[in-house]
């Protein structure tokens, strides 16, 4: 099989943060990267042939999920964000 490299250019601060997630499982950051991919690709393929919808990822969503479920973890937390979406719901 052929390989080619691929180049991103990203953030300083993202980039250091790929550095510590991959430096945190074992692995050098292009590792980490090719394996998350990877996965990804994985979910999309089994979505595919489910007959689901393969939703495209916005920029930064994977953090925003990540921060919803650490705050939905607190009982205090997550009543609170449960009461500021009816209200935004509503319209107060």
């Amino acid at each position: 099989m052929a390989t080619e490299r691929i180049s991103i250019s990203l953030p300083s601060e993202v980039r250091a943060r790929i550095r510590q997630h991959a430096a945190d499982a074992g692995l050098d950051a292009a590792a980490s990267m090719v394996r998350a991919a990877r996965a990804q690709m994985g979910r999309q393929d089994r979505a595919r042939r489910a007959g689901e919808p393969v939703r495209k990822a916005r920029p930064g969503a994977e953090a925003s999920r990540q921060e919803t479920q650490y705050l939905l973890r607190s009982p205090a937390n997550a009543r609170s964000l449960r009461e500021s979406v009816a209200e935004a719901e509503a319209g107060e």
